[in-house]
This record gives C-alpha cells, structure tokens and sequence, in this order.
C-alpha cells in the first residue's frame, strides 16, 4: 500500500451498513432516488428565480433537455414586440419577507429542571445567543433572513446547523506546562500569574482554533431526501450536494483526489463515474447554489462531494455521517457513528399545503400569473403610446418609401388608390388599462398580504388614520400568523441545535466578551459543560413588528406604573423612540444584577462567620434594650431610642467598617425596578440556601430602597405649585366699561373688600 493511501484514514464503512450489496452502492442508490422530486422541481424552482431577479420573460434554451439551465431571458418576441417589465413581484416579496424578519424576536431559554444550577445555566446559554445572533457571532438573523427569502421563491429552503472545528478566528488559550491541559478557572489563572507573572516556564498562550457553530441556508437543489417521506419528521436519511476545490479536499483527507479514486476502484471493483480514468480531468455539472443556473466546474480544480446524515435504525444500526466523492464512494472522506434522532437539517415551508414537503409553493408562485399579465398589459400601453406618437400612414406601393419618413416600419402600403392619409386611432384606452394595472397591484398585495399602511399608503387621516393604522396592523399579524409560525419554529429548533452543539463540542475554554454577556472577570473560562440540560430555546412573543402608535398608546396607560414623576420620559414620548424605555429599564436591571452579584458574593468572604456572630449579638442587646424600655413605661421603645441616637444593628454597616465594598442606594436609582430585581432573587429557589449574612444583607438593601422611594414620594407630594400659576384674572369691571388687567399671582376676586359684618 502506497503512502497516500495509507493517509486515508476512514475505512470502508464495514459495520455501519448492514443491507444488501456494498455501502459504496447504497449511498451511490441514495443521492440518486433522493433527487426524484428535486429533477421534476427544478424548472419551476428556477422560472421562480427568474421572475424574482426581473427576468420576467423567459423561453426554453434550444438543446438544453433536462438540464436546469434551460431557460434563457427573452427580450423580444418572434413578432417583434416589446417586453416591458415593472417588478412587482419582488417588492411584494421582499415585503412580506421583511415583515416577518423585521426584529429579533422575544425569546428565552427554558430549562430542565428547577434546579438552581440548571436555571443559572439556562440564563447563561440566553447570553450566549444573545451574543452570537449578529455577523460577527453565528450571523442568525441574516440567515433567517435568507432562509425565509429562498422559501418564499421556491416554496421551500432548508436551514443547516452543525458545528464546524476549523471555523472561527485563532484564539489564544493559556494552557498549564505542568499538566498540558487549558487553564479553566480565573483562581488557577490568578495563581499561575502570580508565580510565573511573564508565563515563561509554568503556564503559556498557545494560538489555536477552537470551532464554532455554524448556519447556513442550503436551497433544495442542492438536497437528497428519503423518498418515502412525505413529512420531514418521517425523513431517515438525508444528503447535501455541495463542491469544494481540489486544495480543501487533499488537506483534509491527507491525500491526493487521484488516489482517493484509485483506491475506492480496488475496494468496490467499479470504475469511476462518468466513465473517465481518476487522472483525466472531467467537466462536472453541478447545481450553483448562488446563482439559478448550472455551471461547469473542471474535473482537477473543484469535485462533487456528497455529506449524508443517516438516522440509526434498519440497514444503518449505528447510524452515519459520511462524506464522500462523487467519483470514489469506497473512499469516504469522513466516516463516523450518528447517534441523534434529529437530522441536521431543518426545511421551511412558508405556506405548506398538506402535500410533500419538497412541492409546496411558495409567494413567488402566486403572484407570477399576475405579474405576467401586469407585464402585458403595461406593453400593450407602450404599443398604443408608441403608435399614437407617431401613427402608420398609408401610402400606395412604390411611392414614398423612403425609410426616413417612418423607421419604425410604421407605413402601410396598398395598391395605388387614392391619395396617401394617416389611418385614424382608435379612442383612447389609457384608463381602463390604467385601471387593469391598479387591479393586478392590489391582487398581488392582497396575496402576499401587504396592506396599504405597509406599503406606504396612510389610510385617512388624523384620529381615523392612527385608528387605520392599528386595524391594518393587526390584520396584517393575523394574516402572516401561519407564517410567522413557521419562522418562529425553525428560529427555535435552529437556537435549540446550536445550544446542543455547545454543549457537546465547546470543550476547550474561551473567553466570552461580547454584547449581552456579563464578563467583568479577566479570564471567563466557559465551557459547553455549564449550560448542558439548559438547550430548550422558546420563543416568547409575536415575531411580527407592532404599530409604533399602539405601542406609545399602551406606555400612555402604563404612564402611572412607569412613576409618579413622568417628565423624565417626556422627551422619549416626543421623540418617538420605544426603544430608549427598554434601554432605560434594562440598564437599571443590570445595574441591580451587579448588586445581586456583589451581595451574593459576600457568602465567600473569610469573616462571613464573625461578622454574622457580631450582628447576632448586638441585635441582641439592642432588643433587650427595647424590652427595658418598655417595662420602664415607654409608649413606644423603638422612637424613644432613635431619638436618644441608638440605632438597630446592620451587617451592611459592620461590612463597611471592616473596610468590605458593598452595594451602596444611589440617587439616580429606579428604585421601583431594583425593588423588583431583589425580589426575583429572593424568591428564587436558591436563596434560602445561602448564608444568613447574605440574606440580612439583602433585607437591609431593599430597606434602602424603599426609605429612599418613600423620600421621593414625599418630597413630590410637598411641592407647591409657583405663585399665580394660575393667571388669576381681576374683578369684572361694570358692564359697558373695559376690565381692568389681570392681577397675578391673586385668585378670582382678590382685590374684591372683605365682606364686614352686619353691612346690607
């Protein structure tokens, strides 16, 4: 055996297989029954990319047969009429699909379990997402994006999440000399800083990649399904199509293309597809899945690779991830057990119709018969203007046919009677083709559900159009619900996978220090491990966006919750902007997080011990105190010992003394928000558990809070308003004299005489 064979890891899938004839020929019989659909398909999949691009009038390409290029833009008919297009089509495509992508949507992670460890990760992996939704993360949105876009053209689009080790940037990761494994706590960190501050012999950074989880869209030329499924929970098996360069191959496998195919002949006894020797390059055809046509890619640059996923169970008992060439399936590139019940691949159909997953039509089949009718009638108003600007004239045969007069072959030659006249036009038939093209717009706005306010058009004005503009709102949710059902399951199952997939690969340490996470520490040795049993991804709300004005008419009746002073948010009522409430709150949250944070932490602190033993005696004292008071006839012990200077004891005030940084009530504090934070943390499951210091801390904490927003209160209620605020005007001067000027700061009747008794 040659060296380069020898590098080909993976062997003959011998125990993964276990049906009749080689696995080389079953996965071969796969890719090929699996594409029975997408052959019958894939012409009405490209016409739809073709209408969607503005290509709108198409003819079959002479000599292109089955091939998926069959189709070629037309511009001008056999006739010699003219095609004019105004795309429609996309405008109401891209709306309904910005529609139901316009905001990320509410969501959160459920955990398992009540356990404290379980809800703490599940906060932790809604973080992460958080973290990772944008383009510098796993890009979620702009693939839900284009995950939507391709099903509204096709009728379908499939979403692929999996977990790629070569992908990410290069990360730098302590790692202890000693013992060779990654640092993964801030303690060993610290310690090793400490002995070895330049990392020169007891721990160094090591420069690797640590993986990522990856999302892609994947359109459905491009996918072998099982046949035999007509649902896509039913789907045992499924292979993806795809080409990679000659370059990324070798790399992988450790071997040249050539030899790969050389030793899939000696395994399986059948020469190479298509017939041609390994080293002889071979022009390949495969689906371009940027584009909406074939192309041909060189045999010795880029090759077909198939990567099937098979669900364990019948002929497949471990089940199976293999990749493999198209030309050497005895020659996987990867081979390994799979042993989840879940393809990882998940399809979208934005309006399913009860058929076959891989037939269901999408918007842009809807509304290509109108848009194909629009396109004709709007040519048909081209001809008569064309034609009205300048009519045929009549002429007889071999007179006046100078090409100069008309060239636009718009001269009618007769026999010669007569003299020469322009035929009359017929009246006029603007308005009601006009008309006809009104009508096509709004079928097609009806079909993809856009109403007049989404596309621009306010619908009445003043009271009646904000009134408009809700109902148009909310007929526009209720009409994309089914819709937005679907983008909100495969949001969910595509958050869900991925938390799985950080479960079970983020095994090497890495820092996380992106928005959304709290990273206060020097080194956040995070690993899969802390979120496993926390993966259940929820969405929480409509994905839908809202009327900005019915949104502002539920803040004006939630404008007594929001606090008795309102002029704060004044200027977020005039400017119009929703969003800065949700930042004011979330930063009050995050700031009373922190203080969780900074009181739960008190439980670590070596004196934790004494200062609760000090505490417990000095209340102690301090209540004998008050029962002396009372038994001595004080009416009320607790007001007579304020006022001689004695106070009740408090851990806060002895923390502080020991020189112990606790949180401390400031005054730009939402005392309402922090109030509520304290009590989420205190009824957790987990509170009763920690040290009684810790608690004491919290009580006195939240009594902070609430002294504070009891002095607010009061200082509010005490406000007067300025004097003559009201303009109070003078007394009514007699009738047919004027009034005399208004008096400020009097009210009605100030310079009137005191009334004296016994006077009539």
């Amino acid at each position: 055996m040659s060296t380069n064979e020898k590098a080909l890891t993976p062997s003959p899938p011998r125990g993964y297989y276990t049906g009749k004839g080689t696995a080389a020929g079953a996965l071969a019989k796969m890719v090929g029954e699996g594409r029975s659909i997408a052959k019958q398909e894939r012409s009405r999949w490209q016409t739809n990319r073709y209408m969607y691009r503005g290509e709108q009038w198409s003819t079959p390409r002479p000599g292109a047969q089955a091939s998926s290029a069959r189709l070629s833009m037309m511009v001008d008919n056999p006739k010699g009429r003219k095609r004019d297009t105004f795309n429609r089509l996309r405008q109401m495509t891209d709306g309904r699909v910005s529609l139901l992508t316009a905001q990320r949507p509410p969501y959160e992670v459920v955990p398992r379990g009540r356990e404290q460890g379980t809800i703490d990760a599940a906060r932790q992996a809604t973080k992460l997402v958080a973290a990772k939704w944008d383009e510098s993360g796993w890009n979620v949105g702009g693939s839900i994006r284009e995950m939507v876009l391709n099903g509204e053209i096709d009728g379908i689009s499939f979403l692929h999440v999996y977990y790629d080790p070569n992908c990410g940037d290069v990360s730098h990761i302590p790692f202890d000399t000693t013992s060779g494994k990654p640092v993964d706590s801030v303690e060993h960190y610290e310690a090793l800083s400490g002995a070895d501050p330049n990392g020169e012999s007891l721990w160094s950074y090591r420069a690797m990649k640590l993986g990522d989880v990856c999302w892609r869209v994947v359109r459905p030329g491009a996918i072998s399904v099982d046949p035999s499924a007509e649902r896509w929970s039913d789907c045992r098996w499924v292979v993806e199509s795809r080409v990679f360069p000659r370059s990324m191959i070798e790399d992988q496998a450790g071997a040249k293309v050539e030899d790969i195919i050389k030793l899939s002949v000696e395994r399986t006894n059948r020469s190479p597809s298509q017939g041609q020797r390994p080293d002889v390059a071979v022009p390949l055809n495969v689906e371009d899945q940027a584009g909406t046509s074939d192309r041909t890619v060189a045999g010795r640059d880029e090759f077909l690779v198939h990567e099937a996923y098979i669900k364990p169970g019948g002929d497949w008992p471990k089940g199976a991830h293999i990749r493999w060439l198209d030309r050497a399936p005895g020659s996987p590139l990867t081979m390994e057990p799979y042993d989840d019940y879940c393809l990882p691949y998940r399809p979208f159909n934005p309006k399913p119709d009860g058929g076959h997953f891989m037939r269901c039509r999408g918007t842009v089949d809807e509304l290509a018969p109108i848009q194909q009718r629009f396109n004709r009638i709007l040519s048909l108003v081209h001809e008569w203007l064309e034609r009205v600007a300048r009519p045929p004239m009549i002429v007889p045969i071999g007179a006046l046919r100078n090409q100069e007069i008309f060239n636009d072959k718009g001269i009618i030659e007769v026999h010669p009677i007569g003299d020469p006249h322009f035929m009359p036009i017929s009246s006029e038939p603007v308005a009601v083709l006009t008309q006809h093209l009104q009508w096509c717009v709004s079928q097609m706005a009806e079909i993809a559900n856009q109403s007049d306010a989404i596309r621009g058009f306010s619908p009445g004005q003043g009271v009646e159009s904000a009134v408009g503009i809700q109902t148009l709102a909310q007929n526009s949710e209720t009409q994309l619900s089914g819709t937005a059902a679907q983008v909100a399951t495969a949001i969910e199952w595509g958050l869900s996978r991925s938390l799985e997939l950080v479960a079970k690969n983020y095994v090497m340490p890495r820092l996380i220090s992106s928005a959304g996470v709290d990273d206060s520490e020097e080194l956040r040795a995070f690993t899969g491990s802390q979120i496993r049993g926390a993966d259940n991804v929820r969405i929480t709300a409509s994905i839908l966006p809202q009327s900005r004005a019915l949104q502002f008419q539920t803040l004006m009746q939630l404008a007594p919750v929001v606090g008795a002073d309102i002029r704060p948010h004044v200027a977020r009522f005039m400017e119009g902007s929703y969003d800065e409430f949700i930042n004011a709150e979330t930063a009050q949250r995050s700031r009373q997080k922190r203080e969780n944070h900074a009181l739960a932490a008190l439980a670590t602190l070596p004196i934790k011990d004494q200062v609760w033993t000090d505490f417990s005696g000095l209340k102690a004292q301090f209540m004998e105190g008050l029962q002396l008071a009372a038994k001595n006839g004080s009416i009320n012990p607790m007001q007579d010992a304020l006022a001689r200077g004695i106070h009740p004891p408090l851990v806060l005030d002895l923390l502080r003394t020991a020189g112990i940084n606790v949180p401390t009530v400031e005054d730009y504090d939402d005392h309402t928000a922090h109030l509520r934070m304290l009590d989420d943390w205190r009824l957790s499951d987990g509170f009763d558990a920690v040290h009684p210091m810790v608690r004491q801390a919290a009580r006195e904490h939240a009594e902070d809070h609430k002294k504070a927003l009891a002095g607010k209160l009061t200082s509010m209620g005490s406000q007067q308003p300025p004097a003559g605020a009201g303009g109070a005007g003078s007394k009514a001067a007699p009738k047919g004299q004027p009034s005399p000027p208004k008096q400020p700061g009097q009210a009605p009747g100030a310079n009137a005489p005191m009334p004296v008794a016994g006077a009539n």
